[in-house]
């Protein structure tokens, strides 16, 4: 670790003797669970992140980004992270995985990007950028307005971190209206990503597994809008395609989303979106998780569609600002085994700001407002691991959380708060993180059941720039 930290003081050095544009970016977050559980609720032998015999969590994230601009035209921008954390497993529809880190530094994302038109002195009304290296390209969720993201349907609508190259076409329309295209794909072209069997072909070779020698391409469109003035507020919409989203062999995925914030007066604004998400495979959007490891399999998930809709109302006075969200999502999730199954989510959160100094905030999260029942189609019990049956009811599956907090200065936070989230609403948290907290055996189930919770006090302080 010291020699990536005396890499990156060294490499900062060289971009200032360069005496070229320089901005800095970057957070420190920490937070600190105090858990709130039995000792029946402990899994011996457990995996990281849940109870075995220690039920206080704990995280710390540190990013350090440079974006350096030697000219006009040419940007670089580089980002080093380091984190802490317990991890979590991979509860199929309920939790994403996370791996256990211990402060590892990486570098997550760097690239260079150019004006190719500024570059070539040519005065047209568009820019046409290219740009390439190891970056994430995700949907903008315009439809994202609640605290809890209960409507974020466009979730895995990503690459993931990747070794990535893309052109965008930007029409700038005003200083903050823009219309822009984009394609991209892998460094490796047709050759991006694995692919595997969708059937159970014969004996030995099931469906998730790796097809000998065989790969398949990585690609992006999106037309997205952005800040559309109308004479009641403004607009901004994107449409994206994926082939194989998150860097894994998932198919054609596809998403619409859309964000309006209408004005009422000065001080009040009522912010509405909506999206529509469709994936065609191997992708777990209940638990936002890709994958086919060890702990993380999700090759059983077959074509899901997902609808959100967010909305509120923001107020602005002098003195106190109040914010109050909707959030409501419908999922219907296809499985090569079991029947369909269908959750319908909701949430409520709201906060109010006093001086914009002090705030205090609570929210209350349905993973699923009805009982949903999942089980395992009477045509494929033996293949299903002699059959699966489980009820998703509401009870096992909601969560609440408070919190109060001071904002020292416009980029320092300080918030102690308290959470319980059980089942799906595990996936939605306002303050802390899934990463932060360790999980938790309900209470009265057996660790067959594979149905946990979270449940703790946390103090979480966090500084950005």
């Amino acid at each position: 670790m010291i020699k990536k930290i005396t890499l990156l003081c060294v490499l900062f050095s060289v971009l200032a003797a360069l005496n070229a544009e320089i901005r800095l970016t970057g957070n420190v977050t920490g937070i600190a669970t105090m858990g709130i559980a039995g000792k029946e609720q402990s899994i011996p032998g457990a995996p990281d992140g849940v109870y075995d015999d220690r039920k206080n969590g704990y995280y710390l994230e540190s990013n350090f980004g440079i974006l350096f601009t030697p000219f006009s035209p040419f940007e670089v921008f580089f980002n080093a992270t380091m984190k802490s954390r317990p991890g979590a497993p991979y509860l199929p529809l309920q939790l994403i995985y996370v791996d256990k880190q211990d402060f590892q530094i990486s570098v997550d994302t760097i690239y260079g990007k150019i004006n190719i038109f500024r570059a070539l002195n040519f005065d047209l009304p568009v820019d046409f950028f290219i740009r390439a290296g190891r970056y994430n390209i995700a949907a903008m969720g315009y439809q994202n307005v609640s605290g809890y993201k209960m409507e974020s349907v466009t979730g895995k609508m990503e690459t993931s971190t990747n070794f990535t190259i893309d052109l965008q076409a930007v029409y700038p329309m005003s200083e903050t209206q823009t219309l822009s295209i984009m394609l991209a794909t892998n460094y490796r072209l047709n050759e991006a990503v694995q692919k595997l069997y969708d059937d159970d072909i014969e004996p030995g070779k099931m469906h998730g597994d790796d097809i000998d020698g065989e790969y398949a391409p990585m690609i992006v469109a999106s037309v997205n809008l952005a800040e559309l003035e109308l004479p009641f507020g403004k607009l901004s919409a994107e449409g994206i395609y994926i082939l194989n989203a998150g860097g894994f062999n998932t198919g054609h995925n596809a998403a619409l989303s859309a964000g309006l914030g209408i004005d009422i007066s000065p001080d009040l604004r009522i912010p509405l979106g909506i999206g529509f998400a469709y994936y065609e495979k191997n992708t777990d959007v209940s638990a936002n998780s890709v994958g086919n490891y060890p702990g993380n399999v999700t090759t059983d998930m077959r074509e899901t569609f997902r609808t959100g809709l967010g909305t509120g109302v923001r107020y602005s006075g002098d003195t106190i600002s109040a914010d109050l969200n909707l959030g409501f999502s419908y999922t219907h999730i296809n499985h090569i085994y079991r029947d369909p199954i269908s959750l319908f989510g909701a949430s409520i959160d709201g906060k109010l700001t006093f001086s914009n100094i002090y705030f205090i905030g609570a929210g209350f999260v349905a993973g699923t407002l009805a009982d949903a029942r999942w089980e395992t189609n009477p045509d494929f019990i033996a293949e299903d691991g002699n059959g699966y049956d489980h009820t998703f009811s509401f009870r096992d599956n909601f969560g609440y959380e408070i919190y109060a907090g001071i904002k020292f200065f416009p980029t320092c936070r300080l918030v102690l708060g308290y959470a319980h989230n059980q089942g799906i609403a595990m996936n939605y948290l306002l303050e802390n993180l899934k990463g932060a907290v360790i999980k938790y055996k309900q209470k009265g189930t057996d660790p067959a059941d594979l149905l946990y919770e979270i449940h703790g006090v946390y103090i979480k302080l966090e500084m950005y720039w």
